[in-house]
């Protein structure tokens, strides 16, 4: 049976060897299949050591980025430079590169993920579109980016994917959707645990509520949101908080509230207010009939009108101020100038279509998902080929191992003999220590009766001590017997009989004169000594009791009667066994340690 036993652990040994050589050979095929040429080591760790940096020192990332040969990059390092250029020249607001790069890593990332860097390649894509005013593919991009985050409950990169959209609604004119994503922004940066980023989003939201006409709503939204803001202590998003609320609140709020934030928006700027918030200030200037003032700040935003809005903002200043003056002249030709370019931009906004937009997302959509099928039917294929190689591999390894195999069956018999004789051997050497370990049990027996005969021995010689005691007790008590009886025969002389008068007077100064502390202090001392200090214990353990009442208990615990005890402390014999019922409460009452030794010594005497 033992052989048998050990030609399956080497049989076992063996299969293991086979199965190891076989996760070689497949490793070694999966690393020639996969890889397809050599990689460039020195690029693939210079990409890892951007994507560390990249969030807190882009300007870092960019430097490492720029070290990189990317027309030697292949396949997933290619798709990871092309995420991080696109991402580095985003944080350091930096023009978009060609979105060719990006192409590439979108396509590598839907065949072969992973869906993290899918989305930021989305992402940025999209970023790259909407500077470069295709707002159809933009929004397309986008919309596909928000759902890869949704799918991987990413809520940072959601709130990211929201915010691009509602820049690009923005640019549309389209105030809904942007105030839909505005505040799904606001939302995710919420939860994903990004403060800073969430009151950014807030201050958003208020653009799109003031540019629907509901403005005493989006009023009432920035007065909410400017104490969280103040207290957050950030220069850059208090400054973004006045930008924000300065147009609506100086058109429509209080101008005392505009005031204080143009002058505090000043302050931020270092007493240079950006020129295009002039506009702003000459408002606040016509609203308090300040003709001259107001005419001041416009000329100054003159020279610096590039964008189309803020012209559109210039002109409607100057209308509303010339109609305030009564020049209807020159308001008639700002009002002409304010509606050609309104037509303009109605007209740029209504270029792109939402319909389109949505329609070839789905397409795309469609698109992709037939894309994925048809690679799954290629990993398959792919599975199936390696399956083959896998089971021509075994048949292989197993033909070449069964020589191996009968060779070592020899050698193993060799080994089981060996381990019989070893077995044997040790056999000896237990019968050896059993005999040995049976004289010492023996020895263990014998010690275990001269214990047993010791034991006996301590008890008589604990029974003799308690002899001891209680006799020395009894000569104890014995030495106040002849007070015990002094004390009763005078207690019960008849004073009114003569012949006893001298011997009564006589007993009473002997009495008497035992009635000194000193003398309670020997009593006291002889009831320590013989009671194993019990007067002593009684006095720590038993505080609450009175000075009487432990002279009391002392008398009582020297052996003395109750007359004696009646004429020590001056009391009535009757008075004697009250007293003795009132300490024995008290003593069952508290928590002495030795209480039950107080009260039987107390019942005893």
């Amino acid at each position: 049976m033992a052989n048998f036993m050990l030609c399956l652990i080497r049989t076992g040994c063996i299969m293991r060897n086979i199965v190891l050589h076989i996760h070689i050979f497949l490793a070694v095929a999966l690393i020639a299949l996969v890889s397809g040429g050599c990689r460039d080591r020195h690029a693939a760790e210079l990409l890892v050591r951007a994507d560390g940096v990249m969030e807190e020192t882009p300007d870092s990332a960019r430097t490492l980025l720029a070290d990189i040969d990317s027309t030697r990059l292949r396949g997933a390092d290619l798709a990871l430079y092309a995420v991080l250029d696109a991402q580095s020249r985003h944080k350091l607001n930096m023009e978009a590169s060609s979105d060719t790069l990006l192409n590439i890593a979108v396509d590598h990332y839907i065949a072969h993920g992973p869906d993290s860097l899918l989305m930021k390649a989305l992402f940025y894509r999209a970023v790259g579109y909407k500077q470069a005013e295709e707002t159809q593919k933009s929004s397309m991009d986008a919309i596909f980016a928000w759902e890869v985050a949704t799918e991987t409950t990413n809520h940072y990169w959601k709130a990211k994917s929201a915010e691009l959209l509602a820049d690009i609604n923005r640019s549309t004119a389209n105030a809904v959707e942007e105030m839909y994503w505005r505040g799904l922004a606001a939302s995710e940066y919420e939860i994903s645990g990004h403060r800073a980023s969430h009151l950014f989003s807030l201050c958003d939201l208020a653009i799109p509520m003031a540019n629907q006409g509901d403005i005493s709503k989006a009023l009432r939204f920035l007065d909410s949101i400017y104490s969280p803001i103040r207290s957050f202590d950030s220069h850059s998003l208090e400054t973004y908080y006045y930008e924000v609320a300065i147009p609506v609140i100086a058109v429509h709020g209080s101008m005392e509230t505009g005031r204080e934030y143009l002058n505090r928006l000043k302050v931020l700027y270092e007493d240079s207010l950006p020129l295009q918030y002039e506009i702003y200030n000459a408002h606040l200037f016509l609203r308090q009939k300040d003709h001259t003032r107001a005419l001041e700040c416009i000329s100054r935003v003159r020279p610096c009108l590039n964008d189309l809005s803020d012209t559109l903002l210039y002109w409607n200043e100057n209308m509303a101020l010339y109609s305030d003056m009564e020049d209807y002249r020159k308001a008639f030709a700002y009002a002409d100038s304010l509606t050609t370019g309104q037509y303009a931009m109605f007209q740029n906004a209504m270029a792109q279509p939402d319909v389109s937009v949505q329609r070839n997302f789905y397409q795309q959509r469609y698109n992709i998902k037939h894309e994925e099928v048809r690679h799954n039917k290629n990993k398959f294929f792919v599975i199936c080929v390696i399956l083959f190689l896998l089971i021509i591999a075994v048949v292989l390894l197993a033909h070449f191992s069964r020589r191996q195999i009968k060779k070592k069956i020899k050698s193993q018999m060799e080994e089981v003999y060996e381990l019989q004789q070893h077995m044997q051997d040790q056999e000896r050497i237990n019968r050896m220590l059993n005999d040995g370990l049976a004289s010492r049990e023996q020895l263990h027996q014998e010690n275990l009766m001269a214990l047993d005969h010791s034991q006996h021995e301590n008890e008589e010689l604990k029974q003799r001590l308690n002899l001891q005691i209680e006799t020395q007790t009894l000569l104890y008590r014995d030495k106040w017997e002849v007070l015990n009886r002094l004390c009763k025969e005078f207690h019960e002389i008849n004073e009114d009989d003569k012949e006893y008068k001298y011997r009564l007077n006589k007993i009473r100064k002997y009495l008497e004169s035992l009635r000194s502390p000193r003398n309670k202090k020997e009593i006291e001392e002889a009831v320590n000594k013989y009671m194993n200090n019990l007067v002593l214990r009684l006095r720590e353990q038993c505080p609450f009791l009175e000075e009487t009442e432990v002279e009391y208990l002392t008398l009582l615990y020297a052996g003395f009667s109750a007359k004696t005890i009646a004429f020590f402390t001056n009391i009535g014999v009757k008075y004697f066994y009250t007293r003795r019922e009132r300490i024995e409460k008290k003593l069952n009452n508290s928590n002495a340690i030795d209480k039950e030794e107080f009260i039987r010594k107390l019942r005893e005497s």
